[in-house]
């Protein structure tokens, strides 16, 4: 090879002579002033095979990462969601309210079914499975459109001549305080 060629490589394609470095640019600077002239018809092009490496690299990293988030959010593109439905289960009411005997425990599930309330203020309410819907969403997690989660539905209702006066959800009936025999307690406003 040439003086001083040993930390480049020299390349042939066609018509053109590319060579590259291997090493610092020091040596790279030594051997382009060693080959003032190239030959005749013959084209010189210098770029350092690092770079070419580091190139390479991302590339093969950029296509690497973006062809599976591609495919991922085609194959993703929409879901549904269906919650978990909640258990049958009792809710222990007491109303506070002045005659708590003129409201009603009205549960709105696949059937409507109406509690009466006692002069004390108690009552014990069934409650069945409630509806549920499925939610859409977006690449698994942008909500498109919601769901009916039944936890959170407002199925139990305070009437009182024929008006809701107060909408419960089964997690609000969970928050409300206990009394000492352990009925959860319905504070019922004008």
């Amino acid at each position: 090879m040439l003086e001083g060629a040993n930390s480049f490589l020299l390349l042939y394609s066609g018509s053109q002579r590319c060579l590259t470095s291997r090493s610092s640019r020091a040596a790279y600077t030594s051997l382009h002033r060693s080959l003032r002239t190239p030959a005749a018809g013959l084209t010189l092009s210098f770029r350092p095979s690092v770079q070419l490496m580091r190139q390479s690299k991302l590339r093969n990293i950029a296509v690497g990462v973006s062809v599976p988030v591609v495919i991922g959010m085609l194959l993703t593109s929409c879901a549904y969601r269906l919650p978990a439905s909640n258990f049958p289960s009792e809710q222990r009411l007491r109303l506070i309210a002045q005659s708590p005997q003129q409201y009603v425990i009205r549960v709105d599930a696949y059937q409507v079914s109406e509690h009466v309330v006692a002069c004390d203020g108690r009552v014990t309410v069934p409650v069945p499975r409630l509806p549920r819907a499925c939610g859409v969403y977006l690449f698994d997690h942008i909500k498109i459109s919601g769901g009916t989660v039944p936890s959170k539905t407002r199925a139990i209702q305070v009437v009182a001549a024929g008006k809701v006066k107060r909408k419960l959800s089964l997690d609000e009936v969970s928050q409300l305080p206990l009394d000492p025999e352990g009925f959860r307690l319905v504070k019922v406003g004008k």
